[in-house]
């Protein structure tokens, strides 16, 4: 359940789809709106799960909400730009990709027993590319 309530507010933030977070995806303020509103419908669901991490002013900041969803796993958005016009200001978050690159390395090593290796991982990929399938033969060459 936790799981489902998490994915559901990701997917409405705009920052995950197809089971991937989108590195590259910027939001603001005002695009969290869909956030904002998914995060009304799951009130109860949402509270239940998890009690004591929902501020009570997530509609106006929804930002700040959406670290505290993220800081559950390790993960944060950070300022990555700011808008000037009429008198309005507009900033830009973007996932944090030191803290992103850091779980995904923590996890691969909960995984697998060793540490992410990109130079490993891209021989692996290409591997799979070439042949196809998973062969470990290639790895010890």
């Amino acid at each position: 359940m936790k799981a489902t309530t998490l994915k559901k507010l990701l997917i409405a933030a705009n920052i995950y789809k197809d089971g991937r977070f989108l590195k590259d995806a910027v939001v603001t303020t005002k695009t969290l709106h869909g956030f904002t509103k998914e995060m009304t419908s799951l009130l109860v669901e949402y509270t239940r799960v998890f009690p004591r991490s929902l501020r009570e002013d997530y509609v106006r900041k929804p930002v700040l909400q959406l670290n505290v969803i993220l800081g559950m796993m390790g993960l944060k958005v950070k300022k990555v730009g700011r808008s000037q016009s009429d008198n309005q200001s507009e900033i830009f978050y973007r996932l944090d990709i030191q803290t992103f690159e850091g779980q995904k390395n923590l996890s691969h090593e909960r995984k697998y027993g060793i540490p992410f290796d990109k130079k490993v991982a891209q021989a692996v990929n290409e591997a799979h590319m070439k042949y196809g399938a998973y062969r470990e033969d290639i790895l010890i060459a």
